[in-house]
């Protein structure tokens, strides 16, 4: 290769000095440099090359505020950025910053910063990286609202959905899929919320909070109300097609104030016990048809020695404490037809029959006297003596007029006469 030295008289006419002004290619440079081309000239590229430099010997070079704007092409990447280099991170045209005293990217126009690629140093240039972001991100924000000290802060409503095959995830804010706004966290089997049969929801809103799930099987709910004279809260289980229900339910506002817990048909048929700090523990039950069967009210306050409950009798009983001793059985006259389950001492004027015995009587105890001049006749199954008879007959005798009989709970025994 040939090497030609021009002195620096030749250079009069390629170079032209004119108030500080140099040409090149031109006699009239409009610019401290101006360098003109020679487009039309394909055999001479046109083009000013900057010097080409590695990012690890860049780095090895102490820039000063003196060589601000000082523009370099890095060839290669600093494999180690830091001081200077720090984002000299891949290759192309970089200028020295002073006031920063770092070197600067000179980017293609696509906006890079704030994002860089996710597990790297590098910064974004595409819609389609995986970017990643060091300082916290605000939405829907402006210049009038302090900064932010979560790492992601929304103003307003959003929303997130993931999906795994049919299986969808998702969170969302002011949803009006049920008619009112809520805010939603949930799994469903459908892309649809409202059409999935297996789900899991978390909803909020106004007043109520609700927790369900569902599995096409069978459900359950844990849900809290409030309004402006207080709360409510509950738990609900049901089966498939929500015929039976299991409920606790706790109430106090001013429509009630209690405890309830349920187990029920919406046929009307169920099961209820409330309580109530004031009035005790209730047990209510009602048939299939929503009459109630029976209602029972626990006193309070514990019992005596030798006290037992016993129920006034009225639709809505409330039990209390009597003294065993103060009881008073039932007697009455009876002439024919069969003892009542309740009757105790029976004055008999007729032919009568006992009930039969069963379990639902073991123990059950009949004091029966004749209360005619003659002869009458008891029909039922008797046991006296290891065997077991038919008929009873009473007379007017000594240990013939009357006997007490107690259910075995297969026959009745005879354990007195008299």
């Amino acid at each position: 290769m040939t090497k030609k030295l021009f002195p620096a008289l030749l250079l009069v006419g390629a170079f032209t000095i004119v108030n500080a002004q140099v040409g090149v290619n031109t006699e009239t440079p409009h610019a401290t440099l101006d360098v003109v081309g020679d487009p039309a000239n394909n055999a001479k590229l046109d083009g000013i090359i900057a010097p080409r430099i590695s990012g690890d010997l860049l780095k090895a070079k102490m820039y000063t505020p003196l060589q601000t704007g000082a523009l370099v092409y890095v060839t290669t990447a600093d494999p180690s950025p830091g001081g200077q280099t720090l984002d000299v991170t891949s290759t192309g045209y970089y200028y020295f910053n002073g006031d920063l005293d770092k070197w600067i990217k000179i980017t293609s126009g696509i906006p890079s910063e704030p994002w860089k690629i996710q597990g790297t140093n590098s910064q974004s240039t595409l819609n389609t990286d995986n970017i990643y972001q060091q300082g916290k991100v605000a939405i829907g924000t402006n210049s009038a609202i302090l900064a932010s000290t979560k790492q992601l802060d929304v103003v307003g409503d959003f929303k997130s959905k993931y999906t795994d095959g049919t299986n969808y995830f998702g969170i969302e804010t002011n949803s009006t899929d049920f008619g009112t706004p809520i805010n939603l966290m949930y799994y469903a089997n459908d892309n649809d919320l409202l059409s999935a049969s297996n789900t899991s929801v978390l909803s909020l809103y106004n007043g109520v909070s609700n927790l369900q799930s569902n599995n096409g099987q069978g459900g359950g709910s844990v849900a809290a109300f409030s309004n402006s004279t207080g709360g409510n809260a509950g738990m609900v289980a049901n089966n498939s097609d929500a015929s039976v229900i299991s409920s606790i339910w706790g109430y106090n506002d001013s429509s009630r104030s209690n405890v309830s817990l349920s187990h029920s048909k919406n046929s009307a048929e169920s099961s209820t016990v409330t309580i109530n700090k004031n009035v005790g523990v209730t047990f209510g039950f009602s048939n299939t048809v929503g009459t109630t069967e029976g209602e029972y009210t626990f006193p309070r306050t514990n019992g005596s020695a030798n006290q037992v409950l016993v129920t006034d009798g009225a639709g809505n009983a409330v039990l209390s404490w009597k003294d065993a001793s103060s009881l008073n059985s039932k007697i009455r006259n009876v002439s024919s037809g069969a003892i009542l389950a309740d009757d105790y001492t029976v004055l008999i004027a007729g032919n009568i029959s006992l009930p039969a015995a069963t379990a639902t009587n073991l123990g059950k105890v009949y004091n029966l006297i004749n209360d005619t001049n003659g002869p009458v006749t008891i029909t039922g199954t008797f046991r006296i003596n290891g065997g077991n008879f038919t008929n009873y007959n009473l007379n007017n005798t000594d240990l013939g007029r009357g006997i007490v009989v107690q259910s075995t709970g297969s026959a009745w025994v005879v354990i007195s006469r008299y």
